[in-house]
């Protein structure tokens, strides 16, 4: 269909790639992509589906309270610097994706920060990977430091970001912010301990080599008890060691329910979301694992993804960027994150618990409040503010 004709049908608020339309009775989304000759275009139309039902009666267990978790949250603060696709950086590492000239690019405890742009954008659970020292440590401003495998943060540390988060909490102290701890090296628990210990921050249950239960006791209520830092504000950490191939360890608190065949093909999207949608449904409808956090990973996972896409365009495998393939650039041109707006609501079930993205500047608020988060008028100015725009395609060098 011809894309004027449909606009001609629907009284249009704002247009531009993606329309924000209303109609007498909703409110629903329109994108519109390039068709199968010059004067088309695909368009698809996504309702904003209603909140997720509520929990079952009784008080709610901290592990299966809905919360938007950002992927390798520390990867908002790396750049936007080209690379090969046989090494290392933005196309295949980076995961969170704000304005590059957002006020913490580069800079250390800046405000807003890329952790308290997240927090804005209505995420509540921040997945990080930590060593002790690193490229960061010689900066004088902490010894923790954050990468995605080997996209390593220079300007920034654990401790100096850290400090942003406890800020952000107390400027909404009604709001409840967990830490997944991922400690990559021999030092890293005792450090980021260390760190933990200066805001007054509790874990749920302390750093251990033995195997960690979460007890009955972590209602909601009891985390919001216990997660209460002195000069207010809400924050809580868990623990999650990983394996040298980065699977949860028997110690980890976390069940990442990774499964590397959730990839994206560019030229069999429907299949990928097939594979996708029933991932998710089988995951959390899993009976008796409340004992350990679960995710709910609606991303693709990256090495087959990465694999699909050399398949589907040999000529350009080897190519200097721009690659075809880029972690932001598959998660943009699929558009997972608007389908995940219109999906979600209809995924529930006792494992449903920390839904883990990429690129949460996409789509994020409106995942985070279908999933029941309370997030201010001021949060979501601060995070379009940051994001630099309403779902904006901020991506690699030369994939823009």
């Amino acid at each position: 269909m011809p894309l004027r004709a449909l606009l001609r049908e629907i009284p249009l608020t704002q247009c531009m790639c993606q329309c924000i339309c209303q109609s007498p009775t909703e409110k629903f989304t329109v994108e519109a992509g390039p068709g199968d000759n010059d004067n088309t275009f695909k368009v698809a139309v996504y309702s904003p589906p209603p909140p997720l039902p509520p929990p079952p009666s009784g008080p709610t267990l901290l592990t299966q309270s809905r919360m938007l978790m950002a992927h390798d949250a520390a990867m908002a603060y790396a750049g936007y610097a080209s690379g090969r696709v046989a090494g290392v950086g933005c196309y295949q590492w980076k995961t969170q994706a704000f304005n590059g000239s957002a006020p913490f690019m580069g800079k250390a405890g800046a405000s807003p920060s890329g952790f308290s742009s997240l927090l804005d954008c209505g995420v509540r659970a921040l997945d990080l990977r930590l060593t002790k020292g690193g490229p960061c440590a010689s900066k004088g401003i902490g010894q923790v430091c954050m990468h995605h495998s080997e996209n390593k943060i220079d300007d920034q540390t654990f401790e100096s970001e850290l400090t942003t988060i406890v800020a952000w909490a107390k400027r909404n102290p009604t709001e409840l912010v967990l830490l997944k701890l991922v400690p990559d090296n021999e030092g890293a628990p005792a450090a980021i301990q260390a760190a933990l210990d200066t805001h007054s921050i509790a874990s749920v249950t302390n750093y251990s080599l033995e195997s960690c239960y979460v007890e009955a006791t972590w209602t909601l209520d009891f985390a919001r008890q216990k997660a209460e830092m002195p000069g207010g504000g809400r924050i809580l950490a868990t623990w999650a060691p990983a394996t040298s191939n980065g699977q949860p360890a028997d110690n980890s608190c976390v069940d990442d329910n990774f499964v590397p065949s959730i990839a994206f093909d560019p030229k069999n999207t429907e299949k990928s979301f097939e594979a996708l949608w029933s991932y998710a449904n089988e995951t959390v409808s899993r009976q008796n694992r409340s004992h350990h956090f679960q995710e709910l990973q609606l991303m693709w996972q990256s090495a087959v993804t990465f694999k699909l896409f050399a398949e589907d365009y040999p000529l350009d495998a080897l190519d200097e960027q721009p690659f075809k393939y880029g972690n932001l650039k598959s998660t943009q041109e699929s558009g997972i994150n608007a389908r995940v707006v219109a999906e979600i609501g209809g995924i529930h079930g006792p494992g449903m618990n920390l839904v883990k993205m990429n690129d949460i500047c996409m789509h994020g608020l409106e995942v985070a409040k279908v999933l029941g988060t309370h997030v201010t008028s001021q949060q979501e100015e601060s995070c379009v503010a940051t994001c630099g725009g309403v779902n904006p395609k901020n991506t690699c060098v030369s994939h823009s």
